[in-house]
Protein backbone atom coordinates (compact mmCIF):
# COMPACT_ATOMS: atom_id res chain seq x y z
CA UNK A 1 0.00 0.00 0.00
CA UNK A 2 2.96 2.16 0.64
CA UNK A 3 4.05 1.75 -2.70
CA UNK A 4 0.56 2.46 -4.28
CA UNK A 5 0.32 5.45 -2.44
CA UNK A 6 3.56 6.89 -3.70
CA UNK A 7 2.47 5.97 -6.94
CA UNK A 8 -0.41 7.95 -6.87
CA UNK A 9 0.58 10.99 -4.98
CA UNK A 10 3.85 11.22 -8.07
CA UNK A 11 0.48 10.45 -10.51
CA UNK A 12 -2.76 11.24 -9.63
CA UNK A 13 -5.12 9.15 -11.92
CA UNK A 14 -6.40 9.67 -14.78
CA UNK A 15 -4.04 12.04 -15.90
CA UNK A 16 -7.14 13.99 -17.73
CA UNK A 17 -6.42 17.93 -18.19
CA UNK A 18 -8.69 19.47 -15.95
CA UNK A 19 -10.64 21.41 -18.87
CA UNK A 20 -12.41 18.29 -20.40
CA UNK A 21 -15.78 17.98 -19.45
CA UNK A 22 -17.70 14.68 -19.53
CA UNK A 23 -20.65 16.70 -20.73
CA UNK A 24 -20.42 15.41 -24.25
CA UNK A 25 -19.58 12.08 -23.38
CA UNK A 26 -22.25 9.64 -23.39
CA UNK A 27 -20.16 6.89 -22.72
CA UNK A 28 -19.17 8.11 -19.10
CA UNK A 29 -22.42 9.78 -18.43
CA UNK A 30 -23.96 6.72 -18.81
CA UNK A 31 -21.57 4.51 -17.32
CA UNK A 32 -22.02 7.15 -14.03
CA UNK A 33 -25.92 7.68 -14.39
CA UNK A 34 -27.56 6.50 -10.71
CA UNK A 35 -30.73 6.66 -13.11
CA UNK A 36 -29.46 4.10 -15.88
CA UNK A 37 -28.40 1.73 -12.49
CA UNK A 38 -31.98 2.01 -11.17
CA UNK A 39 -33.29 1.38 -14.25
CA UNK A 40 -31.70 -2.06 -15.03
CA UNK A 41 -32.17 -3.22 -11.17
CA UNK A 42 -36.00 -2.24 -11.23
CA UNK A 43 -37.13 -0.98 -14.60
CA UNK A 44 -38.46 2.39 -13.05
CA UNK A 45 -36.95 6.27 -13.51
CA UNK A 46 -35.34 7.42 -10.26
CA UNK A 47 -34.21 11.42 -10.07
CA UNK A 48 -30.94 11.66 -8.93
CA UNK A 49 -31.98 15.06 -7.26
CA UNK A 50 -31.17 15.23 -3.33
CA UNK A 51 -29.55 11.70 -3.67
CA UNK A 52 -26.35 10.91 -2.06
CA UNK A 53 -23.35 9.48 -4.12
CA UNK A 54 -19.95 8.08 -3.12
CA UNK A 55 -17.10 7.73 -5.38
CA UNK A 56 -14.83 5.51 -3.56
CA UNK A 57 -10.98 5.82 -4.22
CA UNK A 58 -11.84 9.25 -6.59
CA UNK A 59 -8.38 9.68 -7.59
CA UNK A 60 -8.09 12.67 -9.46
CA UNK A 61 -11.60 13.71 -10.19
CA UNK A 62 -12.39 12.68 -13.42
CA UNK A 63 -14.92 10.53 -12.69
CA UNK A 64 -15.93 11.94 -9.88
CA UNK A 65 -17.24 15.09 -12.29
CA UNK A 66 -18.72 12.13 -14.51
CA UNK A 67 -21.09 11.43 -11.66
CA UNK A 68 -21.63 15.32 -11.17
CA UNK A 69 -22.95 16.05 -14.46
CA UNK A 70 -24.86 12.71 -14.71
CA UNK A 71 -26.42 12.99 -11.79
CA UNK A 72 -27.51 16.81 -11.10
CA UNK A 73 -28.73 17.33 -8.14
CA UNK A 74 -27.56 14.89 -6.02
CA UNK A 75 -24.96 15.45 -2.87
CA UNK A 76 -21.20 14.18 -4.43
CA UNK A 77 -18.89 12.96 -2.21
CA UNK A 78 -15.59 11.69 -2.56
CA UNK A 79 -12.27 9.69 -1.18
CA UNK A 80 -8.78 8.54 -1.78
CA UNK A 81 -5.73 7.95 -0.02
CA UNK A 82 -3.69 10.39 -2.05
CA UNK A 83 -3.35 13.62 -0.76
CA UNK A 84 -2.14 15.15 -4.36
CA UNK A 85 -4.92 13.01 -6.24
CA UNK A 86 -7.58 15.11 -3.89
CA UNK A 87 -6.11 18.31 -4.45
CA UNK A 88 -6.17 17.71 -8.20
CA UNK A 89 -9.70 16.85 -7.52
CA UNK A 90 -11.01 19.65 -6.02
CA UNK A 91 -9.73 21.98 -8.82
CA UNK A 92 -11.39 19.90 -11.21
CA UNK A 93 -14.74 19.97 -10.03
CA UNK A 94 -14.18 23.65 -8.83
CA UNK A 95 -13.49 24.52 -12.15
CA UNK A 96 -16.73 23.10 -13.51
CA UNK A 97 -18.93 25.00 -11.18
CA UNK A 98 -18.65 22.03 -8.60
CA UNK A 99 -17.09 23.35 -5.85
CA UNK A 100 -18.99 22.08 -2.49
CA UNK A 101 -18.28 18.15 -3.93
CA UNK A 102 -16.91 17.18 -0.73
CA UNK A 103 -13.54 15.16 -0.88
CA UNK A 104 -11.91 13.13 2.40
CA UNK A 105 -8.72 12.14 2.57
CA UNK A 106 -9.63 8.43 4.01
CA UNK A 107 -9.27 4.77 2.42
CA UNK A 108 -11.86 2.52 1.73
CA UNK A 109 -12.22 0.60 4.39
CA UNK A 110 -12.49 3.48 7.23
CA UNK A 111 -15.46 5.00 5.01
CA UNK A 112 -17.74 4.24 7.72
CA UNK A 113 -15.60 7.01 9.66
CA UNK A 114 -17.50 9.54 7.38
CA UNK A 115 -21.30 8.41 9.09
CA UNK A 116 -22.88 8.85 5.81
CA UNK A 117 -25.01 6.21 4.16
CA UNK A 118 -24.91 6.02 0.12
CA UNK A 119 -27.71 6.16 -2.32
CA UNK A 120 -24.75 4.75 -4.81
CA UNK A 121 -21.59 4.20 -4.80
CA UNK A 122 -19.04 4.18 -7.81
CA UNK A 123 -15.82 2.12 -7.27
CA UNK A 124 -13.65 1.94 -10.39
CA UNK A 125 -10.15 0.19 -10.62
CA UNK A 126 -9.87 0.27 -6.79
CA UNK A 127 -10.82 -2.42 -5.20
CA UNK A 128 -8.62 -5.12 -6.85
CA UNK A 129 -5.28 -3.03 -5.47
CA UNK A 130 -6.26 -3.29 -2.18
CA UNK A 131 -4.53 -5.85 0.44
CA UNK A 132 -7.68 -7.19 1.54
CA UNK A 133 -10.37 -6.75 -0.95
CA UNK A 134 -13.16 -8.35 1.35
CA UNK A 135 -12.75 -5.86 4.31
CA UNK A 136 -12.77 -3.24 2.15
CA UNK A 137 -15.99 -4.14 0.28
CA UNK A 138 -17.52 -4.97 3.29
CA UNK A 139 -16.94 -1.42 4.43
CA UNK A 140 -18.92 0.00 1.11
CA UNK A 141 -21.50 -2.71 1.79
CA UNK A 142 -22.00 -1.06 5.46
CA UNK A 143 -22.72 2.45 4.16
CA UNK A 144 -24.77 1.49 0.79
CA UNK A 145 -27.90 2.77 1.76
CA UNK A 146 -31.42 0.05 1.47
CA UNK A 147 -31.89 -0.47 -2.15
CA UNK A 148 -28.67 1.83 -2.63
CA UNK A 149 -26.58 0.29 -5.88
CA UNK A 150 -23.08 -0.21 -6.34
CA UNK A 151 -21.08 -0.11 -9.24
CA UNK A 152 -17.88 -1.95 -8.95
CA UNK A 153 -15.35 -3.43 -11.22
CA UNK A 154 -12.94 -5.75 -11.07
CA UNK A 155 -9.74 -7.25 -13.36
CA UNK A 156 -10.65 -10.72 -15.09
CA UNK A 157 -8.13 -13.00 -14.13
CA UNK A 158 -7.69 -14.76 -17.77
CA UNK A 159 -8.30 -10.89 -19.94
CA UNK A 160 -5.44 -9.62 -17.51
CA UNK A 161 -3.41 -12.61 -17.32
CA UNK A 162 -0.38 -10.72 -19.69
CA UNK A 163 0.15 -7.86 -17.73
CA UNK A 164 0.03 -9.83 -14.46
CA UNK A 165 2.60 -12.16 -16.07
CA UNK A 166 4.64 -8.90 -17.23
CA UNK A 167 4.68 -7.16 -13.73
CA UNK A 168 6.05 -10.68 -12.36
CA UNK A 169 8.87 -10.30 -14.03
CA UNK A 170 9.51 -6.63 -13.67
CA UNK A 171 9.27 -7.58 -9.73
CA UNK A 172 11.83 -10.87 -10.73
CA UNK A 173 14.34 -8.12 -12.39
CA UNK A 174 13.92 -5.54 -9.62
CA UNK A 175 12.12 -2.84 -11.64
CA UNK A 176 9.24 -2.22 -9.54
CA UNK A 177 11.56 -1.83 -5.61
CA UNK A 178 12.01 2.09 -6.32
CA UNK A 179 8.94 3.90 -7.59
CA UNK A 180 9.62 3.05 -11.09
CA UNK A 181 8.89 6.24 -13.63
CA UNK A 182 10.82 6.89 -17.19
CA UNK A 183 13.77 5.20 -16.63
CA UNK A 184 11.89 2.40 -16.05
CA UNK A 185 9.99 2.34 -19.22
CA UNK A 186 12.91 2.77 -21.37
CA UNK A 187 14.29 -0.26 -19.76
CA UNK A 188 11.09 -2.24 -20.60
CA UNK A 189 10.55 -0.97 -23.51
CA UNK A 190 14.09 -2.30 -24.79
CA UNK A 191 13.62 -5.73 -22.78
CA UNK A 192 10.09 -5.97 -25.20
CA UNK A 193 12.18 -5.28 -28.34
CA UNK A 194 14.30 -7.14 -27.66
CA UNK A 195 12.08 -10.01 -27.89
CA UNK A 196 11.43 -12.28 -30.44
CA UNK A 197 7.99 -11.38 -31.99
CA UNK A 198 6.11 -14.73 -31.38
CA UNK A 199 7.32 -14.63 -27.51
CA UNK A 200 4.37 -14.73 -25.38
CA UNK A 201 4.77 -11.47 -23.45
CA UNK A 202 5.45 -9.48 -26.17
CA UNK A 203 2.48 -10.85 -28.52
CA UNK A 204 -0.06 -9.75 -25.57
CA UNK A 205 1.19 -7.16 -23.35
CA UNK A 206 3.28 -5.35 -25.80
CA UNK A 207 2.43 -5.52 -29.47
CA UNK A 208 -1.06 -4.49 -29.64
CA UNK A 209 -0.33 -1.64 -27.58
CA UNK A 210 2.37 -0.20 -30.08
CA UNK A 211 0.28 3.38 -29.28
CA UNK A 212 0.83 3.60 -25.99
CA UNK A 213 4.67 2.64 -25.75
CA UNK A 214 5.71 6.28 -24.87
CA UNK A 215 2.93 7.19 -21.86
CA UNK A 216 3.79 7.41 -18.96
CA UNK A 217 0.65 6.53 -17.15
CA UNK A 218 0.07 3.39 -19.66
CA UNK A 219 3.11 1.83 -18.11
CA UNK A 220 1.81 2.83 -14.48
CA UNK A 221 -1.53 1.50 -14.75
CA UNK A 222 -0.14 -2.19 -16.43
CA UNK A 223 3.23 -2.67 -16.08
CA UNK A 224 4.26 -0.66 -12.76
CA UNK A 225 0.52 -1.27 -11.26
CA UNK A 226 1.12 -1.87 -7.18
CA UNK A 227 -0.71 -4.87 -6.07
CA UNK A 228 -2.83 -5.66 -8.88
CA UNK A 229 -4.93 -9.11 -9.30
CA UNK A 230 -7.33 -10.76 -11.19
CA UNK A 231 -10.46 -12.37 -10.18
CA UNK A 232 -12.31 -15.23 -12.16
CA UNK A 233 -16.23 -15.07 -12.11
CA UNK A 234 -16.77 -17.44 -9.33
CA UNK A 235 -14.35 -15.53 -7.09
CA UNK A 236 -16.35 -12.30 -8.09
CA UNK A 237 -19.60 -14.14 -7.06
CA UNK A 238 -17.80 -15.18 -3.58
CA UNK A 239 -16.20 -11.48 -2.92
CA UNK A 240 -20.04 -10.49 -3.37
CA UNK A 241 -21.28 -13.06 -1.11
CA UNK A 242 -19.18 -12.39 1.74
CA UNK A 243 -20.09 -9.09 2.25
CA UNK A 244 -24.17 -9.59 1.77
CA UNK A 245 -24.10 -7.93 -1.89
CA UNK A 246 -25.77 -9.66 -5.11
CA UNK A 247 -25.00 -9.09 -8.08
CA UNK A 248 -27.68 -6.92 -10.12
CA UNK A 249 -26.24 -6.70 -14.26
CA UNK A 250 -23.45 -6.24 -16.03
CA UNK A 251 -22.47 -3.22 -17.18
CA UNK A 252 -21.77 -4.37 -20.41
CA UNK A 253 -23.67 -7.19 -21.10
CA UNK A 254 -24.19 -7.49 -24.44
CA UNK A 255 -20.25 -8.44 -24.68
CA UNK A 256 -21.30 -11.34 -22.60
CA UNK A 257 -23.64 -12.86 -25.07
CA UNK A 258 -23.41 -16.69 -24.96
CA UNK A 259 -25.41 -17.25 -27.95
CA UNK A 260 -22.66 -15.38 -29.82
CA UNK A 261 -20.28 -18.19 -29.00
CA UNK A 262 -22.67 -20.80 -31.75
CA UNK A 263 -23.32 -20.46 -34.61
CA UNK A 264 -26.85 -19.61 -34.51
CA UNK A 265 -28.55 -21.90 -37.64
CA UNK A 266 -26.89 -24.99 -35.62
CA UNK A 267 -28.03 -26.77 -32.76
CA UNK A 268 -26.06 -26.68 -29.89
CA UNK A 269 -23.51 -29.70 -28.99
CA UNK A 270 -25.55 -31.74 -26.43
CA UNK A 271 -23.32 -31.46 -23.57
CA UNK A 272 -23.24 -27.77 -23.63
CA UNK A 273 -27.11 -27.72 -24.68
CA UNK A 274 -27.69 -29.83 -21.39
CA UNK A 275 -25.18 -27.59 -19.55
CA UNK A 276 -27.03 -24.66 -20.26
CA UNK A 277 -30.23 -25.46 -19.16
CA UNK A 278 -29.20 -26.25 -15.70
CA UNK A 279 -26.54 -23.79 -15.24
CA UNK A 280 -26.91 -20.51 -12.91
CA UNK A 281 -26.28 -17.32 -14.30
CA UNK A 282 -22.95 -17.08 -12.63
CA UNK A 283 -22.03 -20.61 -14.25
CA UNK A 284 -22.84 -19.01 -17.98
CA UNK A 285 -20.51 -16.09 -16.92
CA UNK A 286 -18.16 -18.03 -15.84
CA UNK A 287 -18.58 -20.67 -18.75
CA UNK A 288 -18.19 -17.47 -21.21
CA UNK A 289 -14.82 -16.09 -19.45
CA UNK A 290 -13.41 -19.06 -20.10
CA UNK A 291 -14.30 -19.76 -23.19
CA UNK A 292 -13.95 -16.56 -24.94
CA UNK A 293 -13.24 -13.95 -21.78
CA UNK A 294 -11.34 -11.14 -23.55
CA UNK A 295 -12.58 -8.04 -21.47
CA UNK A 296 -10.47 -6.58 -18.77
CA UNK A 297 -12.54 -5.77 -16.41
CA UNK A 298 -15.52 -7.45 -14.86
CA UNK A 299 -17.50 -4.47 -14.60
CA UNK A 300 -20.83 -4.95 -13.17
CA UNK A 301 -23.89 -3.25 -10.27
CA UNK A 302 -24.63 -5.05 -7.33
CA UNK A 303 -26.81 -4.46 -3.89
CA UNK A 304 -27.84 -5.66 -0.69
CA UNK A 305 -28.99 -9.82 -1.01
CA UNK A 306 -32.55 -10.05 -1.95
CA UNK A 307 -33.25 -6.70 -3.23
CA UNK A 308 -32.83 -6.99 -7.13
CA UNK A 309 -36.25 -8.52 -8.60
CA UNK A 310 -36.47 -10.62 -11.49
CA UNK A 311 -37.23 -9.13 -14.92
CA UNK A 312 -39.24 -9.82 -17.72
CA UNK A 313 -38.15 -9.20 -21.23
CA UNK A 314 -40.09 -6.21 -22.53
CA UNK A 315 -43.62 -6.42 -23.98
CA UNK A 316 -43.37 -10.18 -22.31
CA UNK A 317 -47.41 -10.59 -20.46
CA UNK A 318 -48.28 -6.78 -21.12
CA UNK A 319 -52.08 -6.49 -21.51
CA UNK A 320 -53.43 -3.79 -23.67
CA UNK A 321 -53.78 -1.61 -20.74
CA UNK A 322 -49.88 -1.72 -20.17
CA UNK A 323 -48.64 0.06 -23.61
CA UNK A 324 -51.68 2.84 -22.64
CA UNK A 325 -50.62 3.04 -19.81
CA UNK A 326 -45.85 2.95 -20.46
CA UNK A 327 -44.02 5.71 -21.27
CA UNK A 328 -40.60 5.91 -22.69
CA UNK A 329 -37.59 7.73 -22.45
CA UNK A 330 -34.28 8.59 -23.86
CA UNK A 331 -31.81 8.36 -21.26
CA UNK A 332 -30.55 11.85 -20.56
CA UNK A 333 -26.49 10.69 -20.52
CA UNK A 334 -27.18 9.40 -24.47
CA UNK A 335 -28.82 12.96 -25.42
CA UNK A 336 -25.57 14.38 -26.47
CA UNK A 337 -25.20 16.86 -29.30
CA UNK A 338 -23.93 14.40 -31.77
CA UNK A 339 -26.90 11.86 -31.27
CA UNK A 340 -29.00 14.30 -32.14
CA UNK A 341 -27.05 15.81 -35.10
CA UNK A 342 -26.79 12.03 -36.36
CA UNK A 343 -30.92 11.16 -35.91
CA UNK A 344 -30.88 15.30 -37.98
CA UNK A 345 -29.02 14.34 -40.67
CA UNK A 346 -30.52 10.86 -40.86
CA UNK A 347 -33.73 12.45 -41.08
CA UNK A 348 -32.84 14.96 -43.96
CA UNK A 349 -30.51 12.76 -45.83
CA UNK A 350 -33.02 9.63 -46.26
CA UNK A 351 -30.56 7.30 -44.67
CA UNK A 352 -31.09 5.12 -41.81
CA UNK A 353 -29.69 5.87 -38.66
CA UNK A 354 -27.65 3.75 -36.39
CA UNK A 355 -27.36 3.93 -32.18
CA UNK A 356 -23.94 2.77 -31.66
CA UNK A 357 -22.60 2.76 -28.00
CA UNK A 358 -20.50 0.07 -27.35
CA UNK A 359 -20.72 -0.01 -23.71
CA UNK A 360 -24.49 -0.52 -23.60
CA UNK A 361 -24.81 -3.07 -26.54
CA UNK A 362 -24.54 -3.99 -29.96
CA UNK A 363 -24.75 -1.58 -32.93
CA UNK A 364 -28.89 -0.63 -33.69
CA UNK A 365 -30.02 0.60 -37.33
CA UNK A 366 -33.54 2.17 -37.75
CA UNK A 367 -35.49 3.39 -40.75
CA UNK A 368 -35.02 7.37 -42.07
CA UNK A 369 -38.76 8.05 -41.34
CA UNK A 370 -38.51 7.43 -37.96
CA UNK A 371 -35.60 9.41 -36.82
CA UNK A 372 -37.87 11.79 -35.72
CA UNK A 373 -39.45 9.68 -33.26
CA UNK A 374 -36.09 9.74 -31.17
CA UNK A 375 -35.86 13.52 -31.55
CA UNK A 376 -39.30 14.37 -30.11
CA UNK A 377 -37.68 12.54 -27.03
CA UNK A 378 -35.14 15.27 -26.75
CA UNK A 379 -38.37 17.07 -25.42
CA UNK A 380 -38.90 14.69 -22.36
CA UNK A 381 -40.43 11.14 -22.17
CA UNK A 382 -43.91 10.80 -23.63
CA UNK A 383 -46.67 7.96 -23.88
CA UNK A 384 -45.54 4.64 -25.39
CA UNK A 385 -48.31 4.36 -27.54
CA UNK A 386 -47.87 7.67 -28.86
CA UNK A 387 -44.46 6.95 -29.90
CA UNK A 388 -45.83 3.22 -31.27
CA UNK A 389 -48.44 5.07 -33.34
CA UNK A 390 -46.08 7.87 -35.13
CA UNK A 391 -43.91 5.57 -36.22
CA UNK A 392 -46.54 3.36 -37.76
CA UNK A 393 -47.72 6.08 -39.26
CA UNK A 394 -44.37 7.45 -40.82
CA UNK A 395 -43.55 3.90 -42.21
CA UNK A 396 -47.41 3.35 -43.69
CA UNK A 397 -45.48 3.00 -47.10
CA UNK A 398 -44.38 -0.82 -45.85
CA UNK A 399 -47.75 -1.40 -44.75
CA UNK A 400 -49.46 -1.11 -41.16
CA UNK A 401 -48.41 -4.82 -39.94
CA UNK A 402 -44.98 -4.83 -41.17
CA UNK A 403 -44.67 -1.11 -39.20
CA UNK A 404 -45.84 -2.02 -35.90
CA UNK A 405 -43.68 -5.41 -35.94
CA UNK A 406 -40.57 -3.31 -36.75
CA UNK A 407 -41.21 -0.46 -34.29
CA UNK A 408 -41.80 -3.51 -31.80
CA UNK A 409 -38.74 -5.16 -32.27
CA UNK A 410 -36.77 -1.71 -32.46
CA UNK A 411 -37.53 -0.49 -29.15
CA UNK A 412 -37.47 -3.90 -27.21
CA UNK A 413 -33.63 -4.31 -28.58
CA UNK A 414 -33.16 -0.50 -27.91
CA UNK A 415 -34.67 -0.77 -24.36
CA UNK A 416 -32.44 -4.09 -23.79
CA UNK A 417 -29.29 -2.30 -25.12
CA UNK A 418 -29.75 0.66 -22.67
CA UNK A 419 -30.16 2.72 -25.38
CA UNK A 420 -34.50 3.46 -24.58
CA UNK A 421 -35.93 3.22 -21.42
CA UNK A 422 -39.87 1.96 -20.97
CA UNK A 423 -41.72 2.80 -18.22
CA UNK A 424 -44.74 1.10 -16.79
Amino acid sequence: MERLYRQYERQPYPHTPIEVSCRDDGEGRWLHSLTVACYRRDGQIVDPQGRRILDAGCGSGYRTLALAEANPGAQIVGVDISETSLAVARRRLAHHGFGDVAFHPLPIERVEELGLTFDYINCEETLYLLPDPKTALAALARVLAPRGILRLNLHDAFARQPFLRAQAVLEMLGVLANDPAEPEMLAVKEMMEALKPEVYLRKNAWDPYKDYHFEREWYQMNWFLQGDRGFTIPETFALLDGAGLEMIALVDEAAWNLAALFPGEQPLPEVVARFFATATPAEHLHFYDLVHGARRLIDFWCGHRGEARPRSPLFVGWQPEDYRRARIHLPAALATAPLRTHLQGAALSGEDFDLLFGFTGPTLSGPAEAAGCLLALWEGSQPLIAFLETWVRLREAIGRDAAVAEVTAFVRAAEAGGYLFVEL
